[in-house]
C-alpha cells in the first residue's frame, strides 16, 4: 500500500468530499477490515477541522453470528435507544460517511429470510442508484441493502426521477 496515496485520499474525502468545516461533528460508519484507511481519514478529518468523530463499526463475521444465535424478534425493532442515536446523528451531525467496503461474499451461507427478518419495520431498504429525500438530507444509495430511517416526509426515487431540493433540479 502506498501511504502517501492513501493519505492522499484520505484528505480529498475530508476536504473535498465531506467539505468539513471547523468545529463541525462527523459520524463515521467503516468495516473494521479497512481499520488501517480509518485511522489515516480520522487524522485528516481533524486536520480539516472537525470538532469530533463518531465512529461506528461494522463486521460481517459478527453480523452473521448475530443473525445465526441473536434473537430475531429483538433484531427486527429499532430500540429506543437506537432512534434517539439515529435521530441525533440526523438532527445534530452535519458530516456523515458510510463506507461500504464489506466483502461482497461476506454474509454467503447466511438465510436471507432470516437476514430480512432483522430489517426493522420502520427502516426501507433502497437499491444501488435509489435515493431517498428526507427534508433537507439526500440519502444516496451506491452499493445493496442500505437503510435509510423512514420518516413521513421522505420520499423514494429512483434513477431517472428529477427531483427539486431547494430550487435545484437534480436527475
Amino acid at each position: 500500500m502506498n501511504i502517501e496515496k492513501v493519505r492522499n485520499y484520505a484528505k480529498l474525502i475530508a476536504r473535498s468530499g465531506l467539505n468539513i468545516q471547523k468545529g463541525q461533528d462527523v459520524f463515521l460508519r467503516a468495516d473494521i477490515e479497512i481499520l488501517d484507511f480509518v485511522r489515516i481519514l480520522v487524522e485528516e478529518l481533524y486536520d480539516a477541522g472537525a470538532q469530533y468523530v463518531d465512529i461506528e463499526w461494522t463486521d460481517n463475521e459478527i453480523t452473521k453470528t448475530r443473525i445465526s444465535k441473536g434473537d430475531l424478534k429483538r433484531q427486527s425493532k429499532l430500540t429506543t435507544y437506537e432512534k434517539a442515536k439515529f435521530q441525533y446523528i440526523v438532527d445534530k451531525t452535519p458530516c456523515r460517511l458510510f463506507i461500504e467496503s464489506e466483502d461482497p461474499d461476506g454474509l454467503a451461507g447466511v438465510d436471507i429470510k432470516k437476514y430480512s427478518a432483522t430489517v426493522p419495520p420502520d427502516v426501507t431498504i433502497i437499491s444501488p442508484g435509489d435515493f431517498v429525500v428526507d427534508g433537507s438530507i439526500v440519502w444516496v444509495c451506491k452499493t445493496t441493502n442500505v437503510s435509510v430511517p423512514d420518516r413521513e416526509n421522505s420520499r423514494l426515487y429512483r434513477l431517472g426521477d428529477s427531483v427539486n431540493i431547494g430550487g435545484a433540479t437534480f436527475e
